[in-house]
């Protein structure tokens, strides 16, 4: 390692995972998501939290699935999975790629395009959510989280509707994705190997005595399978460990191993440092601000 390893983290030091100002953004974001679906199931449209995941990041002319991976965050796997759920239900379908015969891109089909017209609208009724909660404020917060975010390379990557606007839940998103890699660049320097930015779903949702796999699925808006696929490489790693339910022994508990916990505790180091760097950058007093206006929004009860 190149610093001093960390304590490993207790399982009552906890708080710091939900207040630090990464998990603030990714639960804003959730929020937003929960108020995009809300609209889209008045309007016939039954999709899953983890099925934006695709129809945020699908082009009208086509998109590859590996494009589509990078765009979500997701494992190639992952997305597939949501692919084949999407074709089941007759909203996407796959085609041959012109520009390359052995590949294929996934399109819109005509039941589904309409699906397009009622996501926008729930993206108008998320930023109205925010804007009630936000005030007066909303207008700067969104604009420097904006200029944050937008540092991203995958911000660059167009895809039609919410990826090409400067919606607040877009904001949000890439405002969270970004503080998690620097958060993530000091964590791997902290220790001998890296860690993939994809499993930070895994370690973000997994309480600290351990959960069972389709409740950190549900949490991180992801299918059971494609949280599975995450835990199997966490633990392939040393970081996570399957073990018996004592409450049910035909089920299993995931849990950090002691040296998950010990990497934990890099993490906090990480979060700590990329705290400090937004604060230098947006200055304490916008920071301050900014973490009473997401501790208000997403405390807020559904709408």
């Amino acid at each position: 390692m190149t610093a001093a390893a960390a304590a490993p983290i207790a399982p009552a030091d906890d708080a710091w995972r939900t207040l630090n100002l990464g998990a603030l953004l990714f639960a804003a974001t959730d929020r937003c998501v929960r108020d995009k679906l809300r609209v889209m199931r008045a309007d016939g449209f039954v999709v899953t939290e983890a099925q934006l995941a695709l129809f945020h990041h699908l082009d009208r002319a086509g998109t590859r699935l590996t494009v589509l991976a990078a765009r979500a965050n997701l494992t190639k796997q992952g997305m597939i999975e949501l692919v084949d759920r999407a074709e089941a239900m007759r909203l996407v379908e796959r085609r041959r790629d012109p520009a390359d015969g052995r590949a294929k891109t996934v399109h819109l089909t005509d039941h589904g395009a309409p699906m397009l017209a009622s996501l926008h609208r729930g993206i108008v009724a998320a930023e109205t959510g925010v804007r009630d909660a936000f005030g007066a404020e909303f207008d700067g917060i969104a604009h420097t989280l904006g200029a944050y975010g937008a540092s991203l390379p995958i911000a660059s990557l167009g895809a039609d509707g919410e990826r090409g606007s400067a919606n607040i839940a877009r904001v949000f998103a890439l405002a969270a994705r970004r503080f998690s890699r620097e958060a993530l660049a000091v964590t791997e320097g902290r220790r001998d190997q890296p860690i993939a930015e994809v499993l930070l779903a895994l370690f973000r949702n997994l309480d600290l005595d351990g959960g069972r796999l389709t409740d950190i699925a549900a949490r991180a808006r992801m299918t059971k399978q494609s949280m599975r696929e995450l835990v199997d490489r966490a633990e392939a790693v040393g970081f996570v460990e399957r073990r018996s339910d004592l409450t049910d022994r035909r089920a299993k508990l995931i849990a950090f191993t002691a040296q998950g916990l010990t990497m934990l505790g890099d993490m906090r180091h990480g979060l700590i440092a990329a705290e400090k760097r937004f604060e230098y950058a947006a200055g304490a007093a916008f920071t301050a601000r900014l973490r009473d206006r997401l501790l208000d929004y997403t405390a807020l009860p559904p709408s």
